[in-house]
């Protein structure tokens, strides 16, 4: 007999590897960097911008436009670029089962070195009676699904040493502010 909650962590450790594989797979073909090296040094806000352009964008659906300005100067960081893949994928997938017909990613610069994305779609925002503390836990869902999407999203950014919470500034649908700090570059 194995522990419900041994075998839960299991499967959620499966379910980030599997999505990992995922991301690589979307890429693999234009990526011009090493798929095996563990982490790459480049402009973070160009990485991002440009995975959303070349490969979310061109792998999406018809019914949900994806956007992306980059405002940012550059940021050269050291980071996991299937782990900035996870963050992008899982948010447009959050988009779409929300019924969202748009969502925009808005690059900015934070302070005077980090990164701050504004992520914005149109769908139907957070379901009534929703635990807004709890959105990015491990399991916890409002819809069908598994409640590992916002978790990954959360669990990537914290091994880039980021951060993301709600944007209660969004009239309609739902956002979220990511930010990753500069001294999180040796992380």
């Amino acid at each position: 007999s194995i522990p419900r909650d041994t075998v839960l962590k299991t499967l959620e450790q499966m379910s980030f590897l599997n999505r990992k594989v995922m991301s690589v797979t979307k890429f693999a073909a234009k990526a011009t960097f090493k798929l095996d090296s563990e982490k790459i040094e480049t402009d973070m806000a160009a990485f991002i911008y440009d995975y959303i352009e070349q490969i979310a964008r061109t792998t999406g659906s018809a019914r949900l436009q994806i956007s992306v300005e980059n405002a940012h100067p550059g940021i050269r960081l050291r980071f996991n670029p299937i782990d900035a893949s996870i963050i992008v994928d899982n948010l447009i997938s959050n988009a779409r089962k929300a019924k969202a017909s748009r969502i925009k990613f808005i690059l900015t610069q934070q302070d005077k070195s980090g990164l701050t994305i504004h992520v914005s779609d149109n769908g139907r925002g957070l379901a009534p009676g929703t635990n807004r503390s709890r959105v990015f836990e491990m399991g916890y869902t409002t819809t069908q699904g598994a409640g590992l999407g916002l978790y990954h999203v959360r669990q990537a950014l914290g091994e880039m040493g980021g951060s993301i919470e709600l944007d209660d500034q969004v009239e309609k649908g739902l956002g979220f502010v990511i930010k990753i700090a500069a001294k999180g570059r040796n992380a």
